[in-house]
């Protein structure tokens, strides 16, 4: 009679596995994925979720529906900055108390390079500038829904010597001082996008004027911009523009 082959199984024991890798299979997972899954699966792992180059960067989109309040949200949100150890550079907050969250981040990280904040409607003037000021190394700005004044503009550029990329989507009508502000005090942005507004021809041309190194600008919906020469202007200067009737990097017919 034939013996029958015993066919061994080999088990992988995750533990087994190197730091530097697990690492690796950690950032491919959501922030909520690790304070609520991960990390309670055994000690080491739960040690390894607490490494600050987890909570670098910190996107919370849509997780308000996860919590049964704002306290908890808010804490879950606390908790991630806290993570990072002062390691923070790139944040993005959708959500709820976005101007208690600012002063959160502002006071924990003077080494953001990346905000964006997609509901600014509550958000006083001085509580952004203030932030502002904590991140010398700020980049990339995006302010959703958002009202300021030209001078809080003004003063954010300031605050933010280095920074390079600006969008701001907005619908109010006084997109004129916001273009003035931003042609007077940010003239190192390489991109900009100011869409659903009210800018008209002179607050783009004092754009072009007083932002010379833009290689990206998008202006979709801002309905008050009818120059033809002006808009072609822009896509003959600048490599990489969305115009406002959607069509990018078309140049007008001028008959």
């Amino acid at each position: 009679m034939k013996r029958k082959r015993q066919v061994t199984t080999c088990t992988r024991n995750w533990l087994d596995l190197p730091k530097d890798v697990m690492l690796a299979i950690f950032m491919k997972l959501t922030a909520y994925e690790i304070l609520f899954t991960a990390q309670r699966v055994c000690s080491s792992w739960r040690k390894l979720a607490k490494e600050p180059q987890l909570f670098r960067s910190i996107a919370i989109r849509h997780l308000w529906r996860c919590f049964r309040s704002n306290n908890g949200a808010l804490r879950f949100t606390k908790e991630l900055v806290d993570r990072s150890c002062r390691q923070l550079t790139d944040f993005s907050y959708d959500g709820d108390k976005s101007e208690m969250i600012l002063r959160y981040v502002a006071h924990r990280t003077n080494m953001l390079k990346s905000l964006q904040i997609n509901c600014c409607r509550f958000i006083s003037d001085g509580a952004l500038i203030k932030a502002a000021g904590s991140f010398p190394l700020l980049e990339e700005l995006v302010l959703i829904k958002y009202s300021f004044s030209r001078e809080t503009i003004k003063k954010l550029g300031r605050c933010c010597p280095k920074l390079k990329c600006l969008t701001l989507a907005f619908n109010q009508k006084e997109s004129r001082d916001v273009a003035f502000a931003i042609a007077e005090s940010m003239p190192q942005l390489r991109r900009l996008s100011l869409t659903d507004n009210y800018l008209e021809n002179d607050g783009l041309e004092a754009i072009l004027e007083g932002c010379p190194y833009l290689e990206y600008l998008d202006l979709r919906y801002s309905r008050w911009i009818v120059d033809p020469k002006l808009l072609n202007k822009c896509v003959d200067r600048i490599r990489d523009v969305w115009l406002p009737n959607g069509h990018k990097g078309i140049r007008c017919n001028l008959s």
